[in-house]
């Protein structure tokens, strides 16, 4: 029984001590999601079946600072969440290797970034995006979880987004 109870919080004991402050709650999370928006736009396509350029952007409306999790090669692209019947997120940065990025929003702030989706169909279908933003806490240290090599987190708090076209 005790080895259960091991196995089953030790990423609850993880994510405590990694953090050094509980993750917040979900009443947090709702209040934080209704303050930042996710919006993007489709910048050009490259042929029929090529690529489609899109460029994001989070605005934090919010009065307070939001820290969220990134990484170093790709960056915010790899959040984006996209129906994967009829698009394929892609990658147009060679990288070796990528590491973990805490991004830091001031409040009424601005990040914008550019993502690729190669569609797997030639019919064009309008685009309906959506952004995991994980959110972190100001103290969470990400250079000892870039020390460890354990780029798990999956146990901390996440907001989905729901894109709006410009």
């Amino acid at each position: 029984m005790k080895l259960l109870t091991i196995l089953f919080t030790w990423p609850l004991l993880f994510a405590y001590f990694i953090s050094g402050k509980p993750a917040p709650n979900r009443q947090q999370q709702a209040t934080i999601g209704d303050s930042i928006e996710f919006n993007y736009t489709h910048v050009e396509s490259i042929g029929l079946s090529g690529p489609l350029k899109i460029r994001g952007s989070i605005a934090n409306n919010s009065a307070k600072t939001i820290y969220f999790l990134s990484y170093s090669c790709d960056g915010m692209q790899d959040f984006i969440i996209c129906d994967t019947v009829l698009f394929r997120p892609t990658r147009f940065l060679n990288c070796n290797y990528s590491i973990p990025v805490k991004i830091e929003l001031k409040p009424q702030a601005k990040k914008e970034f550019t993502a690729h989706l190669i569609p797997r169909t030639k019919q064009a279908t309008p685009l309906s995006l959506e952004f995991k933003l994980i959110l972190l806490d100001r103290e969470f240290n990400m250079d000892s979880v870039i020390r460890s090599h354990r780029f798990d987190f999956s146990g901390l708090p996440f907001i989905i987004l729901k894109g709006v076209q410009e």
